[in-house]
């Protein structure tokens, strides 16, 4: 945790590190002149870290410093400018810090990797969470700053559902990046709350899915995959549904409806048993039928044909090897991959 000091003004005031749990300390006059701070959070997708980017300037020049904990990692400051700034060891108050001195300016910045998901994110629901970033905040009686920016930088796959501020001032948010201008006040804190859409959409797909025996869903590289035994689905032979398999194919079919989908992948999958006939010469006919024969089924639920692709793979990609009757019923299947429009 920074805590920045331009020694050696008397006034308490508090400075960013970028998160609400992680201020930082200031020594400062009761109000800079010309002062504006800019408090930039970029979220991780997988929500297991972050980035803060942190400027401020100021009509004059100043020595400030930042104190980080003894034990901080000083390789988490990725990047930091004007270029002359040092690192050292420092005692404040009796305590041991990691220093980070900015000599002899009136603008400086970094760049610091946020490793510690439990020092910015709150988790509300298994689908939901709230995010807290700190701009600056004076302590001092009196104290403000002329300009204080805080923003936020949400990944796609996430849906905002509230957003609030410490103090007045006003929101700009185009596409994912919600900003809070503030002026002449004593700090800005800013709260997301928002919805992993993903994850939402997965939990729809497992749950509509879970009472289906035999069938698997898992998420793989991002994309729910969804895995049919084929003897449930379609008859022997053929390419026609079992009114068993046609309920399990409408039930995804619902799951997904509504959602933000850029694709549904159809592999219709075979075993190495032989087959030759009029209509299915091999088991790559028969194969591509079935999958054409469920993607029908989506058509009919009202998807677009733009996110729809059935493909026939026959026996090229098993799950099982040899010729046991287990290992060839495991891969006559019939498999899903939705890819969410929210990666």
């Amino acid at each position: 945790m920074p805590l920045p000091l331009p020694l050696p003004l008397p006034i308490t005031c508090l400075r960013p590190a970028a998160l609400l749990r992680c201020a930082a300390l200031l020594l400062c006059a009761a109000s800079a002149r010309g002062e504006t701070t800019e408090t930039l959070f970029f979220l991780a997708d997988d929500l297991l870290s972050g980035a803060t980017y942190f400027s401020n300037r100021l009509d004059d020049v100043s020595d400030p410093r930042y104190l980080f904990e003894k034990n901080f990692d000083r390789n988490l400051v990725l990047y930091a400018r004007p270029e002359n700034y040092v690192w050292q060891d420092t005692t404040h108050e009796g305590k041991r810090y990691n220093e980070l001195r900015f000599p002899n300016t009136a603008s400086y910045a970094y760049l610091r990797r946020e490793a510690e998901p439990k020092e910015f994110l709150e988790r509300l629901t298994p689908t939901s969470y709230r995010v807290n970033v700190s701009g600056s905040q004076c302590l001092a009686n009196g104290c403000t700053v002329d300009e204080t920016i805080v923003s936020v930088v949400m990944p796609k796959r996430f849906r905002v559902t509230n957003y609030k501020a410490s103090t007045r001032g006003h929101w700009k948010i185009v596409d994912g990046t919600y900003s809070f201008y503030a002026r002449n006040v004593k700090g800005a804190e800013v709260t997301l709350e928002f919805e992993d859409r993903y994850a939402a959409m997965f939990n729809s797909v497992s749950s509509q899915m879970a009472s289906l025996q035999g069938v698997e869903v898992s998420n793989v590289e991002g994309t729910i995959r969804i895995v049919m035994p084929m003897d449930n689905v379609f008859a022997p032979g053929g390419v026609t549904m079992q009114p068993e398999g046609a309920r399990w194919v409408k039930s995804l079919a619902a799951a997904l409806s509504g959602k933000a989908v850029r694709e549904v992948r159809i592999e219709g999958h075979a075993d190495n048993t032989p087959i030759k006939s009029a209509q299915f010469p091999s088991n790559w006919e028969l194969s591509a039928g079935r999958a054409a024969q469920a993607l029908r089924v989506f058509l009919a639920e009202g998807f677009a044909p733009s996110v729809l692709m059935a493909a026939g793979l026959a026996d090229s990609r098993p799950r099982a090897e040899g010729n046991s009757p287990e290992a060839r019923a495991k891969n006559r299947r019939i498999e899903f991959t939705v890819v969410p429009a929210v990666q």
